[in-house]
């Protein structure tokens, strides 16, 4: 069973997402317009999946390399505060994001649970 395509909103500040979805869109299909709707959407969600993948956002990884890079520049003799601002700066964008991408699947899994016709929704 094939998962299903779920738009990470982290992704709206993205150039390159904006870029793809505008060549994935432009693409000729042959057929009705809801099927060539159906298809060019099928073909955008491909192309930003595999973009996704591509780039490397994996924002778990880049949190634990940026606070040992950060953890490292606290140690050195060395210490260059622009850099740790600059650091400590991207540290909290990519915090946010991360923040932003579980409260995306909370609410999803949520939404979910609430169709198994559970206890907690009848009471």
């Amino acid at each position: 069973m094939r998962k299903r395509f779920i738009y990470d909103s982290r992704w709206n500040g993205e150039k390159d997402c904006h870029g793809i979805m505008e060549t994935n869109w432009k693409y000729n299909f042959v057929g009705s317009q809801p099927f060539k709707v159906v298809e060019k959407l099928k073909w955008v969600c491909k192309g930003l999946q595999k973009w996704s993948r591509a780039s490397g956002r994996n924002s778990k990884l880049w949190i634990a390399i940026l606070k040992n890079d950060l953890r490292d520049t606290y140690k050195s003799n060395k210490f260059a505060s622009e850099a740790v601002q600059n650091m400590e700066g991207e540290l909290k964008h990519l915090l946010r994001e991360e923040e932003r991408y579980w409260k995306l699947k909370s609410r999803n899994q949520w939404i979910k649970d609430r169709d198994k016709n559970t206890k907690f929704f009848h009471a």
